[in-house]
């Protein structure tokens, strides 16, 4: 039986086992993707300190010129039964609706439909009920308590819109879900969120990421050690009420963040949490002091999601970091985030083999040798007295 890439990668990484990188790409091109995600839009209504997007003018023009929609309709058409569409961002126009409302008279109830939102999609409540639209979820993220969201969103009014996106998330979805990302601005604030969100019934799932350092702007907010310590220890808080934390999820996808946590909270409760953790499709779960945390290779990426640009293009991990004229421009080492030009006509499976092929060279062998390298040490770490909490 052929193994998945996440089982080729835990007996590569944690089990000692080496394999080839040619075992690597077989392995990826061998599974289906069961995720399109599109940027639809590169302009938003702000610009929060730890967005990896730069400030850009509206795409719309590119996007009617490319035949975004006919691109995006054309590869959620070949998506398997029990796939997933996301309405990535960065906010939602009205012609948005109407894109996702043709995938669900599309592919109906076999495929799931959500989107992404700071709550701005509430300005457009009239084209959900003229199209009679109903989601399958909807994420509003809240980046802490009012000042810390406010803050991290560069925003005196982010909160307060993010809260009633969240209130009329119902009305559009059968579940609402919010996405905090962590940094130096809001690691204290995690179990207020918790108790303000969850405890209160507001939202149905919490989930909470380190912020990634894609542009200099970001790194002076990425958390170390003690916030690292602070943001979980938030969630270990109230971990201990079984209901409350199966609505819990701590995910990473830097193996630096996985020594973060490592550090901050004990490397013999990450170490014996790898050891124990179940292997999914892209992505390692496991327990650590009653909070799941999930781990999804980098190295890996490709199998995670067809990431579909407002351009038409399909693009990898952290392109987002780059504007849309800085692409056209082919500004060096730009086009490298480019894995494919898609059209109305594209096949799937043959743009997600051109994108395994391009991620593996560009950026996938590297990131393994990282996690080897990280998690070796993780594994080998002799824990000191003082190194849990």
């Amino acid at each position: 039986m052929k193994l998945r890439s996440i089982e080729v990668w835990a007996q590569h990484v944690l089990d000692g086992y080496s394999h080839s990188s040619q075992t690597f790409k077989e392995a990826l091109y061998s599974e289906s993707p069961n995720l399109v995600s599109a940027v639809m839009e590169r302009t938003c209504n702000l610009q929060c300190l730890h967005c990896l997007y730069p400030e850009e003018k509206t795409s719309a023009h590119i996007s009617r010129e490319v035949g975004l929609t006919d691109i995006v309709q054309n590869m959620v058409r070949q998506l398997p039964a029990g796939s997933s569409f996301l309405h990535a961002g960065r906010i939602v126009r009205p012609w948005h609706v109407e894109v996702l409302a043709s995938l669900r008279a599309l592919r109906g109830s076999e495929i799931a439909l959500g989107l992404i939102d700071n709550g701005s999609y509430t300005r457009l409540m009239k084209h959900f009920e003229r199209l009679s639209l109903r989601l399958d979820w909807i994420d509003v993220s809240v980046d802490g308590d009012e000042f810390a969201h406010n803050a991290q969103r560069n925003s005196r009014n982010a909160y307060a819109a993010a809260r009633e996106g969240i209130r009329m998330g119902r009305q559009v979805a059968d579940k609402v879900t919010s996405l905090m990302t962590l940094t130096k601005l809001n690691s204290h604030t995690t179990q207020s969120v918790i108790e303000t969100l969850l405890m209160s019934g507001e939202v149905d799932e919490l989930h909470f990421t380190p912020a990634s350092p894609y542009g200099e702007q970001i790194v002076p907010l990425i958390m170390g050690v003690p916030e690292t310590r602070a943001a979980f220890a938030g969630l270990q808080q109230v971990a201990a009420d079984a209901a409350i934390a199966s609505k819990i999820f701590y995910r990473m996808y830097r193996v630096e963040d996985l020594e973060l946590l490592a550090q901050a909270i004990g490397h013999a409760a990450v170490r014996e949490g790898l050891e124990q953790g179940i292997v999914d499709q892209g992505r390692i779960l496991f327990h650590v002091n009653g909070v799941e945390v999930t781990y999804f290779p980098l190295s890996i990426w490709p199998q995670e999601e067809v990431l579909i640009d407002a351009d038409g293009t399909y693009r990898v991990a952290g392109s987002g970091q780059y504007s849309l004229e800085q692409y056209v421009r082919g500004e060096q080492n730009v086009s490298a985030y480019t894995a494919d030009q898609l059209t109305a006509t594209s096949d799937l499976i043959a743009s997600y083999r051109k994108a395994v092929r391009h991620w593996w060279n560009f950026a996938g062998r590297q990131h393994l040798a990282q996690e080897l390298n990280v998690i070796g040490r993780i594994m080998a770490h002799a824990e000191p007295q003082s190194d849990s909490v």
